[in-house]
């Protein structure tokens, strides 16, 4: 998917879309009349997809169909007429990086396997990774520990009652021999934030690189590339930017890209190394170019107000499931600790059978996390998005309160 092949061609492309009215700063139920979205379902699980606006929904239907109306000839030009000279600089705008030193992924995961599985590990190596982490990140950190890199693993406590403690479980498993260390911003199984600039100051002082996991902080947790001190940068962008999927974004420094090798191989271009990263066959650019939309939004609404109103619905939610006898919240009730996720857990109640009566009965949709290889987390997250409506927020908790019972 290389940028800047062939010459500019019109598209039949819906650019009236790709913004919205002005909206006043605190009309969320205006906000709410952008996106189109499931009647009678509370959609509680943005964390893992968000419904796009629909703004940015028919600028990639517009796409797609124009394609496909001629994909021999737009496939080959589109990099050069929308992603080249919009897209592909805006983003790096909003993450606050040169647009030579990113590319267009697919999602994170591609993203970070591509650090993790190409990294250069010598014998003796150690990469550090905790067990919040994602489970595909732990799949390859396990696969290179079977080529023979050393794993230290930290278990971190549930809730973390600082963000010393956390970076101190770093620190004491940091070594002079560790290489890499895996920091997940935001942990998609407890909604744990962590303190990713002061874990990549211990590690560079051990002479250790920084790849961070960004899926669940990107554009909602409000930040740029830089305030991280990371090495590597790595996100989706259909979860909090709402854009379709499947968009992601690998940004890492200039120096680091001549020994990570691109996964499919790949010309890397002077001007632009990144773009060997791209080449991964053929796609749907319009999946792309619809990022582009969503910045719009995503800037149109506001990045502080938009970090704002989901803290203020996760507050909601936290306050109301609180008056449950025994409720476990996986974070502790502080803006450092948690933003667009909260996992609880209900005392005698399987996550995934809390999941499943929710939707069932009340068709509330929220995610079950129980990974088989961390006992300690057996917790149910909702994760709710900038047109979820306080409304909504008061019926999931009698819902799931109605559950506990």
């Amino acid at each position: 998917m290389l940028l800047g092949l062939g010459a500019a061609l019109p598209l039949a492309a819906c650019a009236k879309n790709a913004a919205t009215k002005a909206l006043p700063s605190d009309d969320w139920t205006r906000i709410r009349a952008d996106f189109e979205l499931e009647p009678d379902v509370i959609n509680l699980d943005n964390g893992w997809t968000c419904t796009p606006p629909r703004a940015v929904y028919d600028a990639f239907v517009e796409h797609t169909r124009a394609i496909n109306r001629l994909p021999a000839r737009r496939l080959a030009t589109m990099g050069a007429e929308l992603l080249e000279p919009k897209v592909h600089p805006q983003l790096a705008h909003l993450l606050g990086v040169p647009p030579v030193e990113l590319a267009l992924v697919r999602n994170t995961t591609e993203a970070i396997g591509t650090v993790l599985l190409g990294y250069p590990f010598a014998p003796g190596d150690e990469l550090v990774c905790t067990s919040q982490d994602y489970f595909h990140m732990l799949d390859m950190v396990a696969a290179r520990g079977r080529q023979g890199v050393t794993v230290r693993r930290i278990d971190l406590p549930i809730p973390a009652t600082s963000a010393d403690a956390i970076v101190d479980a770093y620190a004491k498993a940091i070594t002079p021999k560790t290489k890499l260390v895996l920091v997940t911003h935001v942990s998609n199984r407890t909604g744990q934030v962590m303190p990713v600039a002061r874990i990549a100051d211990v590690a560079h002082k051990a002479g250790a690189e920084v790849v961070v996991d960004a899926a669940q902080s990107f554009a909602i947790l409000d930040h740029r590339v830089p305030d991280l001190h990371a090495d590597y940068y790595c996100t989706s962008l259909h979860k909090w930017l709402a854009s379709p999927v499947a968009a992601g974004a690998l940004w890492m420094k200039a120096e680091h890209a001549t020994k990570i090798p691109p996964r499919f191989g790949g010309f890397r271009p002077p001007a632009f190394p990144m773009a060997a990263y791209m080449e991964f066959g053929t796609v749907n650019f319009a999946e792309f170019v619809a990022a582009g939309a969503a910045i719009d939004y995503h800037l149109h609404v506001g990045a502080q107000r938009k970090e704002a109103r989901v803290r203020e619905l996760v507050r909601q939610l936290r306050i109301g499931l609180a008056k449950i006898a025994g409720i476990k919240f996986y974070t502790v009730d502080e803006p450092w600790a948690s933003c667009g996720l909260l996992v609880f857990e209900l005392p005698g109640k399987k996550p995934g059978d809390v999941q499943k009566q929710l939707w069932e009965r009340h068709k509330v949709l929220v995610q079950a996390q129980a990974p088989e290889d961390v006992p300690t987390i057996r917790g149910v997250r909702v994760s709710p998005a900038i047109y979820n409506t306080t409304s909504e927020t008061d019926r999931a908790v009698d819902a799931i309160r109605a559950v506990a019972q």
